[in-house]
Formats: structure tokens, C-alpha cells, sequence
């Protein structure tokens, strides 16, 4: 009879220790929301959010931090579990996990659920951090002329017949189109073929969908509906026809408006996707 392998006592940590790991958690956000201020640091989140848009807005922060060039996360189970194993010596990513919410106590004296509770767990691994079984590979980036998206474009038509927005194809100049609020219709150029079409439909459909000028005046607003729609043309497999850059003076160094401005962005990006994905 084979005896029973003992189990590893698990750690307990200390009030003070856990407080330490808490303080150092909200640290390391701090310090992925400062890289946003830079060119660089910009463009490293927009290009990782087009691949990671089922993440939260914090973890999506925090994993374009600690790993900007990851292209497939998952937990040493699931890696496993897919036939690949973390290499030795591989640190995992950390992210806030949510653990249920805190029970509160109503005017009654009645217990109901509190606010959200979420806990910093270093739990990912980069697939380059692994080996074993190949896995599909990921659809190459594809270059923006043509009509492979022909598809998608045909989704958004859709989706703004359903939302009551009339998309007419006109002579635009040298613009890809606009979006009218006073008559909530869309215009797209007619020596666009149907992929060009499909970034002027989204780049515009943002803007339909609240992104206004009125609300947060020109600079902000083309700011937030250019990286929205950059991370959806990404997210589909396409280049930008649009050149994205951050402007330094638009937000003044101000962390509390950049936070503000990537919340809103990874929102108007979601929406975007949810009527191309379901």
C-alpha cells in the first residue's frame, strides 16, 4: 500500500503583509497609467486593447505594462491543459481577480451585497513564455485595400439600420466621411473600396454613439474616437489607414484625464465590437 503524499501546509500571510502586497498592487497601476503619458507608452495600449478586449480597463492596463509584446495569455493550468508548458524561470503577469463583494447592511438592518471585492493575482503567462503543442496560428495583419471585410461591413450596416442611422455613399474629398447628429446619418466616400469603408463606418459609428464634440470638445473627442476605432480596425486583422499619435499637449500631463480618456476609449471601442461579435 502506497502511502499518501502530504499536503503543503498552505501559507498564511499576516495582516501587515497582506497590506504591504495591497499597497504594491495599486503601485505598479500607478505606475502603468504613467507610461500612457508618453507617444509610446500610448500606442503600446491601443495596439495590445485590440487583442485583449475581454480584459478590464486596469488589467488591460497593467498587462500592456508588464508584458507589451504578449499576444496570448493564459494560466499555467490552461497552458497545461492545451498540451504547453511555462518555461522554468517565466514570471507571470498579475492582474485584479474578482473574489465576490463585500456584505453590507441595509437602513433595515438587512445584509446585501456590498460593493465589488477584487484581488491582485500573478497568474498569466505569455504564450512565449511556453512550449510544447502548436497551437493556430493568429490571422496576419492584412493590409487595409480591398473587400476581405466585406462581411463585417455588412454587420455595422446592419447594426445602424437597427439603430435608425441612414449610411449613404457620397463624394466625400479627401475625407473618408462624417457623421451628421442633426439628421444621425453617415456618410462615406465613394472612392473608398469596402475595407476603407468599413474604418470610415466605424471611426464614425463612435462618434453616433455619444463621442461627440459638444460633450468633450474637438481635441478630446477626436482623440478618443481615432484610438477607439484604431484598436476595432485592429482587433478585425486590418492596418490603420489612419496614423495615430498622442498628443502630448492634449492632456497636459493631467493622469486623472488620460485615465478618464482610456476608460471612455476601451467603452467606445466595446460597443463597436459587441455589434461586430455579438
Amino acid at each position: 500500500m502506497t502511502a499518501a503524499t502530504p499536503t503543503k501546509p498552505k501559507r498564511t500571510y499576516t495582516p501587515e503583509e497582506r497590506a504591504a502586497a495591497r499597497k504594491k498592487a495599486k503601485q505598479e497601476l500607478v505606475d502603468a497609467i504613467g507610461t500612457l503619458h508618453t507617444d509610446e507608452g500610448w500606442l503600446a495600449w491601443l495596439d495590445f486593447r485590440s487583442n485583449f478586449r475581454n480584459y478590464s480597463w486596469s488589467n488591460q492596463v497593467l498587462l500592456a505594462w508588464q508584458k507589451p509584446d504578449a499576444t496570448q495569455f493564459n494560466t499555467y493550468k490552461r497552458w497545461k491543459a492545451l498540451g504547453r508548458t511555462v518555461k522554468k524561470g517565466a514570471k507571470a503577469a498579475g492582474i485584479y481577480v474578482y473574489t465576490g463583494n463585500a456584505k453590507e447592511q441595509d437602513e433595515n438592518g438587512e445584509e446585501r451585497e456590498g460593493r465589488p471585492l477584487f484581488r491582485f493575482v500573478r497568474c498569466l503567462f505569455d504564450v512565449a513564455e511556453t512550449e510544447g503543442d502548436d497551437l493556430p496560428e493568429n490571422v496576419a495583419m492584412q493590409h487595409e485595400k480591398g473587400d476581405t471585410h466585406e462581411d463585417y461591413y455588412n454587420r455595422l450596416i446592419a447594426h445602424c439600420e437597427e439603430r435608425g442611422i441612414t449610411v449613404s455613399i457620397a463624394p466625400t474629398g479627401d475625407a473618408g466621411g462624417w457623421y451628421t447628429p442633426s439628421t444621425n446619418s453617415i456618410t462615406l466616400s465613394d472612392a473608398d473600396d469596402v475595407n476603407g469603408r468599413l474604418q470610415a463606418l466605424i471611426h464614425e459609428l463612435i462618434h453616433a454613439n455619444g463621442v461627440g464634440y459638444d460633450e468633450f470638445g474637438r481635441a478630446t473627442a477626436e482623440v478618443i474616437t481615432e484610438s477607439a476605432a484604431y484598436i476595432v480596425v485592429r482587433g478585425l486583422g486590418l492596418e490603420s489607414k489612419r496614423s495615430i499619435y498622442y498628443v502630448g499637449g492634449w492632456a497636459g500631463g493631467d493622469t486623472k484625464l488620460i485615465e478618464a480618456a482610456t476608460k471612455r476609449i476601451d467603452e467606445a471601442a466595446k460597443q463597436v465590437e459587441k455589434a461586430l461579435h455579438g
